[in-house]
């Protein structure tokens, strides 16, 4: 994180924290590109990439709730914006993962003559339909567990394009809001003192 301070320097607050945010929008649309058959990599790679573009706004808009504030209120607002920090976290995991198990069910396709209670099992979740799959004989267990794997990469893709349109909403609004905002003074750091040499008795 101690990179974004250095752009800012070059460039803008606003126009950092606006491509930070497009980063992250760019790497969810990564993770849309890995597939059911594998794509841990083309997974891990999109993760990264929205962790470093996440960096850049963290940084900076600390940097500007802590310059807004004054000084005796400065532990208020930190905590202010650790908390809802954590609170918009628990909201997003929580909103997007009911999306993925929203997008997950409905597009499950369970093959035909897999039995009504497996299939009431593996709608639940991939987990729990690679689990149902596991009781069933030869190829029906197979076609189970594969059509729950396409159907967890809805899901997944269903977040990750919703998540990008965030993004991409919220650097639009970083851009314009934080345009006007007064850039925050750089702490100047002075050389200490050195204090005079006291006179030699004679």
């Amino acid at each position: 994180m101690s990179l974004a301070p250095r752009i800012a320097q070059r460039r803008q607050t606003s126009t950092v924290v606006a491509a930070g945010l497009l980063v992250c929008a760019a790497g969810l649309l990564i993770v849309t590109l890995a597939d059911s058959s594998g794509g841990l990599g083309v997974l891990v790679a999109g993760l990264v990439v929205t962790s470093f573009g996440m960096g850049l706004p963290m940084t900076l808009t600390m940097n500007l709730i802590m310059a807004a504030t004054p000084p005796e209120r400065a532990g208020s607002a930190a905590s202010l914006n650790e908390t809802s920090g954590e609170g918009g976290i628990a909201l997003g995991v929580a909103m997007l993962g009911s999306l993925g198990t929203f997008a997950y069910q409905r597009s499950l396709e369970v093959p035909a003559g897999v039995p009504d209670g497996v299939a009431e099992q593996a709608r639940q979740s991939v987990t729990a339909a690679v689990a149902a799959a596991g009781q069933l004989p030869g190829q029906l267990g197979e076609d189970l567990a594969s059509a729950a794997k396409a159907a967890f990469t809805t899901g997944l893709d269903t977040v990750a394009v919703v998540g990008a349109v965030v993004f991409v909403g919220c650097a639009v609004m970083a851009a314009i809001r934080l345009r006007t905002t007064p850039e925050p003074a750089g702490a100047s750091v002075s050389e200490p003192a050195v204090p005079e040499r006291a006179a030699e008795p004679v």
